[in-house]
């Protein structure tokens, strides 16, 4: 059993060498990899939320647009400030919440596939 597994492995990876044959298994990886990458993201936009939220409830200011990109690496730095798939996470503060966005698989702003995690800032509760 684990020599078959060992020969699927090499035979994958073998494939995935080639641009051609790499493309073809991504997309048939696809359906199944899509539902755990979008929970990947989801988990990290919640943490980073979450700091975020913590950020507001001790009374310290949340980083505006313009400063979110340093922010975002210098508390998530590498690949944690990224999706699963390579899109910078996105940040928009409103005065009674706060939205966390990833762009999705297709990279593109404001389409079906796009993941929003949207919550509600606790200093506005408190008013």
């Amino acid at each position: 059993m684990s020599r078959v597994v060992l020969v699927i492995i090499l035979g994958v990876s073998a494939a995935m060498y080639f641009p051609d044959s790499r493309q073809a298994i991504i997309d048939r990886a696809m359906p199944v990899l899509k539902p755990i990458l979008t929970r990947a993201a989801n988990n990290e936009m919640r943490t980073i939320s979450d700091e975020l939220l913590e950020y507001d409830q001790i009374g310290r200011p949340l980083p505006s647009r313009r400063e979110w990109l340093r922010w975002l690496n210098e508390n998530y730095p590498g690949e944690h400030s990224v999706d699963p798939w390579g899109n910078v996470y996105q940040f928009y503060p409103w005065a009674d919440s706060l939205a966390i966005i990833s762009y999705g698989p297709d990279k593109e702003r404001r389409t079906d596939d796009d993941i929003r995690l949207v919550r509600v800032r606790r200093s506005w509760r408190r008013r």
